[in-house]
């Protein structure tokens, strides 16, 4: 982790902050590419990820768009609660959702979605490359960083879809899946429910499930307290420990004193994903690809528990 000050910080809707993050000696920070994040420490043990939606080509900020949530669970709170020249730590930047190389690029956010979005569209634009961004959102007139999209040098390639012209029940996927490169990639950010709608509509529309990229930036809560108790082998600690209602695999395993890396505790990231070698994992996470989860040999031991009465995981 690396020690940073709040800089600059300033509101792009009535209810999304932007952050800006420097080194308080003005040092260069580590790179980073488009559609990487951060974890920042906000105290009272909460750590949670952020996208960076500025340039990748800025080596001297990392700028963070964070929507206050409702039910936050102190995350995004503790970030509209941050004030000028505090200092936050902050891990270097990982990229779990990295631009590959297309013919044509179909880039779709939804809410605050649109914060990697954005610099995938700098980075596409910077190089030439034929892109289109698609973004659901409320309204133009209250969106975060209408503004900014609307200043910027590839704003012909922006098409916005506001909820208050066009009812999600009546939201149409294939204007987004409408190009004729053979070579396509679409890279989608936003709620679970309107990232698989448009996995669905692309599937459909023939685009192979490798060139469907997505990244969820809030999980759907799972309620762990209906469920059943199970048994957890960790294989290389010698381990065996039961996992509760209630209680999730990476909770037990550092119970019983297993070293497992934990970040956003819902799924997105990919942290604490471990390799199954006896059993069926319960998936719940909103990381893996549906032919990842068929495979039934990793899980994520934040949110996923087991459909067999026992599992055996590479710990």
């Amino acid at each position: 982790m690396i020690n940073l000050v709040v800089s600059e910080k300033y509101q792009v809707s009535s209810d999304t902050v932007c952050i800006v993050l420097t080194d308080p000696d003005g040092d260069l920070l580590p790179p980073f590419t488009a559609g990487a994040h951060v974890d920042i420490e906000l105290g009272e043990g909460l750590t949670r990820q952020y996208s960076l939606w500025n340039s990748s080509h800025e080596r001297h900020r990392y700028c963070l768009g964070v929507a206050l949530v409702a039910d936050s669970r102190g995350g995004s709170r503790a970030v509209h609660d941050l004030q000028l020249g505090m200092s936050v730590a902050v891990s270097a930047p990982r990229n779990l959702f990295p631009l590959v190389e297309a013919e044509h690029i179909t880039l779709v956010a939804c809410g605050i979605g649109i914060t990697p979005i954005l610099a995938m569209a700098d980075e596409l634009h910077r190089g030439g490359k034929s892109f289109t961004l698609h973004y659901r959102l409320r309204s133009v007139e209250g969106g975060a960083f209408v503004d900014y999209l609307q200043s910027t040098a590839y704003a012909n390639h922006v098409v916005f879809h506001p909820s208050d012209a066009m009812p999600t029940a009546s939201f149409d996927f294939s204007t987004l899946l409408a190009t004729d490169a053979r070579d396509r990639r679409i890279y989608v950010c936003g709620p679970a429910g309107f990232t698989d709608a448009l996995r669905e509509a692309a599937v459909k529309a023939g685009v192979h499930e490798t060139h469907f990229h997505q990244e969820l930036f809030a999980a759907e809560k799972t309620i762990l307290e209906r469920d059943d108790t199970f048994v957890v082998h960790f294989s290389q600690s010698g381990v065996t420990t039961t996992v509760p209602p209630g209680v999730s695999v990476a909770e037990a395993a550092r119970a019983a004193g297993v070293a497992l890396p934990t970040s956003c505790g819902q799924g997105i990231c990919g942290t604490c994903l471990v390799n199954v070698l006896a059993g069926v994992p319960d998936h719940r996470d909103d990381y893996l690809t549906p032919s990842e989860r068929d495979a039934n040999n990793q899980m994520l031991t934040c949110c996923s528990r087991s459909k067999t009465k026992e599992l055996t995981l590479d710990l």
